[in-house]
């Protein structure tokens, strides 16, 4: 799309720019454009995008090529802050699971009501195994269900300093919960990140 053109070579432009926020539907094309502007940017004016706002884009709905063009852009950033909720998403793979394992900046990043469900939360917690500085990680209604175990298992994997994980809305079941409950004693969780878990707004355990 034109605007999507134009925002691509207005990052190109753009010197100092430390927040954007995209919340369009981006098809293919749209996430390939997105990404040669993102990397151009931190090209020419360094790395100084810190927030990264595609809240409603369903960029997951664009296919592996689009999720990949957005992970390999990532990598050639600094971004503190990724906010990837409601685009679609149905696993974590590919550059974009290659970014978190290379990335030493991410602070928070949240994919709430994505559909990752069990195995895609999994691999998640496994990229996330030699993360060094993310504190806050959302993952609620990414209809976890059968697949809770397995992912929870996986959980002690990540090696970041969370502080809060927030993982409502997923209608686990019992199993899950004491999965769950299993990966966290043996965490150095704060209380605020319990309290996130195990929260009673609809579900999720």
């Amino acid at each position: 799309p034109a605007m999507l053109v134009e925002m691509a070579e207005a990052l190109t432009r753009s010197a100092g720019l430390r927040e954007l926020h995209l919340n369009a539907t981006i098809d293919a094309k749209g996430a390939e454009l997105l990404a040669t502007g993102l990397e151009a940017h931190a090209q020419r004016h360094g790395a100084t995008l810190e927030l990264l706002d595609l809240r409603f884009s369903r960029i997951g709905a664009a296919g592996n090529a689009a999720t990949d063009a957005l992970g390999a852009a990532l990598l050639n950033l600094r971004v503190t802050d990724l906010d990837l909720a409601f685009c679609d998403l149905k696993a974590w793979r590919g550059a974009l699971a290659s970014y978190l394992l290379s990335d030493r900046s991410l602070r928070a990043l949240e994919l709430r009501f994505n559909r990752l469900r069990g195995g895609g939360v999994k691999a998640l917690f496994g990229a996330l195994e030699r993360h060094p500085t993310l504190t806050r990680l959302g993952v609620r209604k990414n209809w976890l269900a059968s697949g809770a175990p397995a992912a929870f298992r996986a959980l002690p994997l990540i090696g970041a300093p969370l502080r809060e994980l927030d993982l409502r809305n997923n209608l686990f079941e019992a199993r899950g919960v004491r999965a769950l409950v299993t990966a966290l004693s043996g965490m150095a969780f704060g209380e605020a990140a319990v309290a996130a878990a195990l929260g009673d707004e609809g579900g999720g355990g």
